[in-house]
């Protein structure tokens, strides 16, 4: 008797709008970011080529489903660093607004970031964005705006689990960025292997 097709888990394993005024589960590496007074997480710099992160989740977490809203204003670069390894291999996915709208995917071994794909977005809402990150197994999918901008299937040695971080960058030509999250979302996409049996 077969037991149908794969179960497929839909289990929120993360959630946070910080309109309690308190961004639980993120450990910053920076006391500039705080929840604002309208309710996002944010973090401003001044300067040039100036990196923090704020990270989340476990080490343990493998396929899963990151949705975010973005606000940014100033530098052209903001990041999301996904499956970072205990030895800070990752994933790094950015995301460059007006005038580039491109979109990067890069994998960190040792240090050494290697670019795996990049593409252009056509989205035209300035600034403010809604960000989708879907990673099942070796692939991965990026939406902007409900509209796929990356899709990529890494062959190499991929990295099948680890945590997450949201990333504040100075890149460009702009010396500033202000970055405002909020409406953080992720749900694990475990897929179970299809199960068959026999009657006794």
């Amino acid at each position: 008797t077969s037991f149908g097709p794969a179960a497929r888990s839909q289990d929120i394993i993360f959630e946070e709008n910080f309109d309690d005024g308190v961004a639980d589960g993120f450990e910053p590496d920076s006391p500039l970011w705080h929840v604002n007074d309208s309710g996002q997480y944010e973090i401003e710099h001044w300067g040039y080529g100036i990196r923090s992160s704020s990270y989340f989740g476990q080490y343990l977490w493998n396929d899963f489903h990151l949705s975010l809203d973005l606000l940014i204003q100033g530098s052209v670069h903001s990041i999301i660093d996904f499956r970072i390894q205990e030895n800070d291999n990752m994933y790094t996915f950015i995301l460059r607004d007006k005038p580039y709208r491109d979109v990067f995917l890069f994998k960190v071994i040792d240090g050494v970031r290697h670019q795996l794909k990049s593409a252009e977005f056509s989205s035209t809402i300035p600034s403010q964005h809604h960000i989708e990150l879907i990673a099942q197994k070796n692939h991965f999918r990026f939406m902007v705006d409900d509209e796929l901008a990356l899709e990529h299937t890494d062959q190499d040695s991929p990295f099948l689990s680890g945590r997450q971080a949201l990333i504040s960058f100075t890149g460009g030509v702009a010396q500033h960025q202000l970055l405002q999250v909020d409406n953080i979302k992720v749900v694990s996409t475990i897929v179970s292997p299809e199960t068959t049996a026999e009657d006794q």
